[in-house]
């Protein structure tokens, strides 16, 4: 009995050109550059957070010493003891600017990773600080008056002109809040674009 020979499958013969280059678009770098900025602003928020907390723990303390220091002026003493009038308000914006320094600094880290979630932190540490800038500003200005009071008093600020320190007090504020606001106004207009928003849509979760 004989079998049938198997069909042989027809195959195409090798291409003899090269076909068309498909050339791909190298990963872009936004993400690395705003997850750097974030990570350095953020640790360094942490950073000047932590002492600042530490600082005004032991305000009191450093007040006490300065009163039994000899040569100290009353002066000095009042401007101290003016700067410790509102340590629980300065301790719980330390704290939330603590809170708002992590979220950065996580979403930094997320962002060179290039998780999808590090867009919603940033967008929302964004919103937070814009509320949480001029509520800072405005307790600075609040805070250091009764400095300022203290500090016209001195003889020695008589030589300067008439409103200089409250106009520098003033300017303080005003550039508190520009400074303070710059980074998040920058990440809600580029993260809210569309090429953006596609691209970052495509990361992983």
């Amino acid at each position: 009995m004989s079998t049938s020979p198997s069909p042989v499958m027809f195959q195409p013969p090798p291409p003899t050109q090269p076909g068309g280059f498909v050339r791909t678009p190298p990963p872009s770098s936004w993400p690395l550059a705003l997850g750097i900025v974030a990570i350095i602003f953020g640790g360094g928020g942490l950073l000047v957070g932590c002492f600042g907390a530490a600082g005004l723990l032991f305000m009191d303390k450093v007040v006490e010493l300065v009163e039994d220091s000899p040569g100290m002026t009353e002066l000095t003493t009042a401007s101290l003891q003016a700067a410790t009038q509102h340590k629980g308000l300065q301790l719980g914006l330390t704290g939330l600017g603590l809170i708002l320094s992590l979220m950065l600094l996580l979403a930094g880290i997320g962002m060179l990773s290039r998780k999808r979630s590090s867009r919603t932190l940033s967008l929302a540490w964004s919103a937070m600080k814009m509320l949480f800038v001029p509520v800072h500003a405005g307790v600075a200005y609040y805070v250091g008056a009764p400095q300022l009071e203290a500090m016209q008093q001195d003889p020695n600020m008589a030589q300067l002109p008439q409103g200089f320190i409250q106009g520098a007090l003033i300017g303080q504020t005003v550039f508190m809040v520009a400074w303070g606001w710059a980074l998040p106004v920058f990440l809600l207009i580029w993260l809210n674009r569309a090429k953006i928003r596609a691209e970052v849509a495509a990361w992983t979760a």
